[in-house]
């Protein structure tokens, strides 16, 4: 028993002894670096070959970052890491971080660690005997007026405002792309310098395109790094905005609270008030979509929201919303809205949801096509005529505008449709195809 226990030491200090071998026969060498010139957020590879012995298959190899006078006396700042123990000379890659400062002194190198029998393992390559310059782009620029919104063939002013760091932020340019649609589509300018240590950049720019846009700022030192800032809007004219399929009918006076929606479109009738409380909450960044219909009020926090407002139809108070007005719409907005006049504001009811209010608001595309029910009032079955020949759907709505039917890929003129399951009341067929969309109203007994 005394000879095993002996044996049981003699093993365990041979393999300790091992390992310690191991760890010290480890070693990096550093290799190329992909540039010498970087900006903060610029990417950087290393290639690198661990030698000697056996890495742990568990290993990582960590690309560090050196202060700015290129020593790593308090470690290295970790910028990127790979897994592997591969032989020849693998790449570990990074990112440039952006909470250091220029200087054109900094080092690389590359750190092993790993695990071996309950051991750690850990081995530093030497820099890479090179200076690198890393450099900052201008800092703390935004844009000075949040727009919610424009008109087209309307000039629009943007101004990018920030605070001078260096004497060189003074000669900065910026650059811009205003994308497809927009006059001029690029451009560039240069800094404006005003009181405090304030700079900035302005470009007036039209949109003969309504759409989304995305504006994107590049702010260059001379020669040296850059900043860039996108900003997103959207660009209105005065067509017929489209009611969609999943807008949600408010039949009578109704008061929403949007911290637990997520963004919808409402259709609000004619008489009828819709009161909106509470929009930041945890959907505050959403855009809630209102179709207003005459005589209809819209009141409470309305924040952040698309309206559109035919005549006779009155909010109370907005901000930081898109306002597109009919004559005779009463609007009480703030500064932070963008509003439009379209005098003769009409909505495009094409694809609206069944609507009480409104049965004849989704007419025929085309009038060619005539569809008749019947029997209407039905006690359960109704044949439809009238298909159009072509790939056709068939829909079955609620009076709240919920789906409870559809019939796909009809081709037949004809076909019989089974309402028995369905509760007693009004619903709305809506027949569509590629050419045509049809809404019939039916009566079940």
């Amino acid at each position: 028993m005394k000879f095993h226990h002996r044996s049981l030491r003699i093993v365990f200090a041979l393999t300790f002894l091992l390992i310690a071998g191991n760890a010290g026969a480890q070693s990096i060498t550093i290799g190329t670096v992909s540039g010498s010139q970087f900006c903060t957020g610029d990417s950087i590879s290393v290639h690198f070959t661990p030698q000697t012995c056996v890495w742990p298959d568990n290993n990582v190899f960590t690309l560090q970052l050196s202060d700015p006078n290129g020593s790593f006396a308090s470690g290295g700042q970790n910028i990127g890491s790979r897994l592997g123990t591969e032989n020849g000379t693998p790449t570990v890659y990074g990112r440039i971080p952006g909470n250091i400062g220029s200087s054109t002194h900094y080092r690389v190198r590359v750190f092993g660690e790993g695990s071996f029998d309950g051991h750690i393992l850990t081995v530093a390559s030497p820099d890479n005997g090179r200076d690198i310059a890393i450099g900052t782009g201008p800092g703390g620029f935004s844009f000075m007026k949040y727009l919610q919104g424009g008109a087209t063939g309307t000039p629009i002013t943007f101004t990018a405002t920030g605070e001078i760091n260096d004497s060189r932020d003074s000669q900065d340019n910026a650059f811009w792309d205003f994308g497809l649609g927009a006059t001029p589509p690029k451009a560039t300018t240069t800094a404006i310098v005003g009181q405090n240590n304030v700079v900035s950049f302005s470009q007036n720019i039209t949109f003969s395109r309504p759409g989304d846009k995305t504006v994107t700022l590049s702010i260059a030192k001379p020669g040296g790094c850059s900043t860039t800032i996108p900003y997103e809007l959207h660009i209105y004219d005065c067509s017929k905005p489209s009611i969609p399929h999943n807008a949600i009918v408010i039949n009578s006076d109704t008061t929403l609270s949007f911290d637990t929606q997520p963004s919808r479109t409402y259709w609000v009738n004619p008489g009828v008030q819709l009161k909106l409380l509470n929009l930041y909450g945890r959907y505050g960044d959403s855009t809630f979509t209102i179709f207003a219909e005459p005589g209809s009020t819209i009141s409470g926090s309305v924040f952040h929201c698309v309206l559109y407002m035919k005549h006779d139809a009155v909010v109370t108070s907005t901000g930081n919303s898109s306002v597109l007005y009919g004559d005779g719409a009463r609007i009480n907005s703030s500064s932070s809205d963008f509003t439009l006049n379209c005098p003769t504001l009409d909505f495009d009811y094409s694809n609206a949801p069944p609507n009480v209010a409104h049965p004849l608001a989704v007419r025929d595309e085309l009038k060619s096509v005539s569809i008749t029910l019947s029997p209407n009032p039905t006690r359960g079955m109704v044949q439809v005529q009238g298909l159009p020949a072509e790939n056709t759907t068939v829909s079955v709505f609620n009076i709240l505008g919920e789906v409870v039917g559809v019939q796909k890929n009809l081709r037949a003129s004809e076909f019989t449709l089974d309402l028995s399951k369905l509760v007693s009341g009004t619903y709305y067929i809506r027949i569509s195809s590629a050419s045509s969309v049809v809404t019939k109203k039916v009566v079940r007994e």
